[in-house]
C-alpha cells in the first residue's frame, strides 16, 4: 500500500564552537517492499524454514506465508503459478515439508483468497554429502573409504527407511500379486516408515478417495495401492527429491481382455489419474515406474478393440479343420439358446445349486459363485458375458475375468436404482459388492 509521508531533514554545520542548523519539509510517496491489494493483507513471498546455502547432509524444508490460502512450488527451475486460490497451474501444491537430498532451487509463490498471487520466492540449496575416505577403522589404508551401510529390506509391505541406506519392501497379496517399492539413500532426512497397502477399487472410489478408471481403461485386478511415508514425529511425507522405484506384477488372466502394451502405472493427483512413464516386462509380467510423490496408485491397461478380438467367418472353401471349428461354434450357439429357453421357463441353472453369494467378487476371483454369477448374467442378452465361446451361456467358467467385469457393469447399470443409487454411484464399477449381491440373491429367490 503506497502511503504519503512528510520528511523533515535537518542539516547542521559546525562553525568554530557554534552549530548552525537548517530544517526543510518534503512531501513524497513511500513504497514498501510488499505487495498489497487485499484489505488488511500484505502479500509476501513464502518463507523457507532453512536459509538458502550449502549443507553437508539432506535437509527438510518447510514453506509458510501469512494469510495465504495455498503455496505453489517447483524444484525443476520453472516458475510456479497459482491457478486459483487453492490450486496450482504450474508446480506442486505445498502440503508437507520438502525433502532435499541433492542440490536444487525451490521456487515458490503464495496464493490468496481473491485468486491472486504474491511475489516469487527462491531459495537455492547445495548439498555436498561426504562419501567417506581414508582408512577404515582398525584397518590399513586402502583408498576405499567407509563401507556402505546395508539397505533395510523386508517382505511385509512395511520398512523403516534410513537417510544413509534407503530401503525397500515387497507386499504380496493373497492372489500372489507383488508390489515392490525401493527408496534410494538420501531420500529422507530422518528414519521414515514406508508402507504399502492394497484396497479394492470400488471401496476406494465409493469413499470418494479417488475417481474411477479413465474411459476404456481397466484397473488390473480391481486393485488400488496406497503408498504412505511417515516421519519420526508422525508427520505424513508425500514429496521427495529423489525418484522412488515402484514395481507391480500381474497375471495373464487379469489382462486377458487388455492390451498388454498399454499397461502403465497411474497416480491419483487429487483430481485425476496421471499416467507415469512405465516399462512393461512381458516375460516377468511386471510393470515398473518411478515417482517423487506418494498418494494412491493403480496398474491400468486399455481394453482391446473389437478388431483385436478373435472372430469366426463362414466362407466357401473351408478346410476340414475349419468346418469342424464352425460346427463346434454352432453347437455352442444351440446350447446357449437351449439354456435361455430353460431360463425363460423358470428352470433353475445347475450351476447355482447350493451356491450362496456372501462375499464380494472382483477381477481374478475364482469359485462356484463366479460360475453362478456368469449364469445369471447370461440370462439376459443385455447383460450376457459372451455371445458364444468361453463365458457364453452353457460355457460359464469359475474365473472372474474382464468379460465378466464388463457384464457386471451392464447388470449394475440395468438395475441402477437398486444397486448404484443407494450408494451414490451413477455408473457401474464391475465390482460385486453388497448392493449387487442383494440384487443377485433376489433374482435367485433367496
Amino acid at each position: 500500500m503506497n502511503k504519503t509521508k512528510i520528511f523533515i531533514s535537518i542539516t547542521c554545520l559546525l562553525f568554530g564552537l557554534s552549530f548552525f542548523c537548517t530544517a526543510s519539509e518534503q512531501i513524497g510517496t513511500l513504497t514498501p517492499g510488499l505487495q498489497t491489494g487485499m484489505e488488511g493483507v500484505l502479500k509476501s513471498a513464502p518463507t523457507a524454514s532453512l536459509v538458502a546455502g550449502t549443507y553437508t547432509s539432506a535437509q527438510s524444508i518447510a514453506l509458510s506465508a501469512s494469510d495465504s490460502t495455498a503455496i505453489c512450488y517447483t524444484t525443476n527451475g520453472s516458475t510456479p503459478v497459482c491457478q486459483t486460490a487453492t490450486a496450482c497451474s504450474t508446480g506442486t501444491k505445498y502440503t508437507s515439508a520438502i525433502s532435499v537430498s541433492s542440490s536444487l532451487t525451490i521456487k515458490s509463490v503464495a496464493c490468496y483468497a481473491d485468486g491472486s498471487a504474491g511475489p516469487l520466492g527462491s531459495s537455492a540449496y547445495t548439498i555436498n554429502i561426504s562419501t567417506g575416505g581414508g582408512t577404515p577403522s582398525g584397518g590399513s589404508p586402502s583408498g576405499g573409504g567407509a563401507l556402505a551401510p546395508t539397505m533395510p529390506t523386508t517382505n511385509t509391505g512395511e520398512v523403516t527407511v534410513t537417510p544413509s541406506a534407503g530401503g525397500k519392501t515387497t507386499l504380496t497379496t493373497d492372489e500372489g500379486i507383488a508390489v515392490k517399492i525401493e527408496i534410494p539413500a538420501n531420500t529422507v532426512v530422518s528414519n521414515t516408515k514406508f508402507e504399502v497397502k492394497t484396497a479394492t477399487a470400488e471401496d476406494v472410489v465409493q469413499a470418494g478417495i479417488t475417481g474411477s478408471a479413465p474411459q476404456s481403461f481397466v484397473m488390473v485386478g480391481g486393485r488400488i495401492y496406497q503408498l504412505t511415508a511417515t516421519g519420526g514425529s508422525g508427520q505424513t511425507i508425500t514429496n521427495f527429491s529423489k525418484n522412488i522405484t515402484l514395481s507391480f506384477t500381474y497375471t495373464n488372466e487379469e489382462i486377458a481382455d487388455l492390451d498388454e502394451e498399454s499397461l502403465k502405472v497411474y497416480r491419483w493427483n487429487g483430481s485425476a489419474w496421471v499416467a507415469l512413464p512405465s516399462t512393461v516386462n512381458k516375460t516377468t509380467n511386471t510393470v515398473t515406474a518411478t515417482t517423487k510423490q506418494f498418494s494412491n496408485f493403480a496398474l491400468m491397461g486399455k481394453e482391446k478393440t473389437e478388431d483385436e478380438e478373435e472372430t469366426t467367418i463362414v466362407t466357401e472353401g473351408m478346410t476340414e479343420e475349419q468346418l469342424r471349428a464352425e460346427i463346434a461354434r454352432l453347437i455352442t450357439l444351440i446350447s446357449a439358446l437351449q439354456a435361455q429357453m430353460a431360463q425363460a421357463q423358470g428352470v433353475p441353472s445347475p450351476a447355482c445349486e447350493g451356491v450362496t453369494f456372501s462375499r464380494s467378487l472382483s477381477l481374478g476371483a475364482t469359485g462356484n459363485d463366479v460360475k453362478c454369477l456368469q449364469t445369471i448374467l447370461n440370462r439376459s442378452a443385455d447383460t450376457q458375458v459372451a455371445a458364444f465361446g468361453v463365458g457364453s451361456s452353457g460355457n460359464e467358467t469359475n474365473y472372474f475375468g474382464n468379460l465378466t467385469r464388463l457384464a457386471v457393469i451392464k447388470f449394475q447399470n440395468k438395475y441402477a436404482s437398486e444397486v448404484l443409487t443407494p450408494i451414490g454411484l451413477t455408473t457401474g464399477t464391475g465390482y460385486v459388492g453388497s448392493q449387487t449381491i442383494a440384487k443377485i440373491n433376489q433374482l435367485l429367490g433367496r
